[in-house]
């Protein structure tokens, strides 16, 4: 009974992530905190939407982005 109950749950496991469109979301939240205080520092006075948008382009090429591990 307990190999059988170890399968079921290690099926998701073992395929990969249930949702990674929700880890690459908080991955990003988590990037966008961490670089929302220098990127304020390099460009004063912008936009909130502006400093998003830098930081996204940063996040696009970063080796943290899941997006950029194959590459």
């Amino acid at each position: 009974m307990a190999a059988s109950g170890s399968n079921s749950s290690g099926g998701v496991a073992a395929s990969g992530d249930a949702h990674p469109e929700r880890r690459r979301k908080a991955l990003h939240a988590a990037f966008e905190d961490r670089m929302m205080p220098q990127t304020k520092e390099d460009f004063p006075g912008l936009k909130m939407a502006q400093y998003k948008d830098k930081i996204f382009k940063l996040w696009e090429k970063s080796p943290e982005n899941p997006s950029n591990m194959n590459r």
